[in-house]
C-alpha cells in the first residue's frame, strides 16, 4: 500500500501499490522550508490515520535536516522528528539512519 504520490511514492508503486502486507507512507510535508502549522497539521492527522489502521510493515520516510546542525531547530525538522516519535510510539520501528 502507498500513501502519497510524489516521487518516492513513485519509486514504490510497481512493487507496493497493490501489497497490504506493507505500508510506503511517503505522503505529507516535504518541503524543507515549510513553516506552517496547518501544512505539519496534516502529515500528523495521516500518520496518524495510516497508523491506526494499517496492517504489515510500515515505512515512513523523514528527512536528512535532522543530521544537519543548522537544521535541526527548524519547524520542519521539529515536525520530523516528532512524525518518527509517532512512529515508535505506533510500531515496533527500526530506524535507519536516524541521529539517535
Amino acid at each position: 500500500m502507498i500513501v502519497g504520490n510524489g516521487l518516492i511514492a513513485e519509486a514504490f508503486k510497481a512493487r507496493y501499490e497493490h501489497d497490504r502486507t506493507v505500508v510506503i507512507f511517503a505522503s505529507g510535508v516535504s518541503n524543507s522550508s515549510e513553516t506552517s502549522e496547518q501544512a505539519f497539521l496534516r502529515e500528523r492527522r495521516l500518520l496518524l490515520e495510516t497508523l491506526r489502521t494499517a496492517e504489515g510493515k510500515f515505512v515512513y520516510f523523514s528527512t536528512c535536516s535532522l543530521t544537519d546542525a543548522d537544521r535541526q531547530a527548524t519547524p520542519y525538522a521539529v515536525h520530523k522528528l516528532e512524525m518518527e516519535s509517532l512512529v515508535f510510539a505506533y510500531r515496533d520501528a527500526w530506524c535507519f539512519a536516524c541521529p539517535r
